[in-house]
């Protein structure tokens, strides 16, 4: 767990701006890598809630992982998609 002296540091952390795309065969592989129910091109799997936004600012997950002191790649969680 990250201590609370660490979390209030990062109050008013400004991300770069920037904007991710998804493409159709992207969301179409990570949809079928998931086994996933492909519906249409309408609607992209939840997964890209946390993919894109790290993508669109240009972010790699290391720099993520550093920003809030993680201790492992393991101790960085996503939540749950359900």
């Amino acid at each position: 767990m990250i201590p609370i002296e660490h979390m209030q540091e990062l109050v008013g952390y400004r991300f770069p701006s920037g904007s991710y795309k998804i493409e159709h065969w992207e969301n179409y592989l990570l949809t079928e890598a998931t086994a996933g129910e492909h519906f249409s091109s309408a609607y992209t799997h939840p997964s890209f809630l946390f993919h894109a936004p790290l993508a669109a600012v240009g972010l790699t997950y290391q720099e993520i992982f550093d920003l809030y002191g993680a201790e492992s790649a393991a101790a960085v969680r996503a939540g749950e998609y359900d």
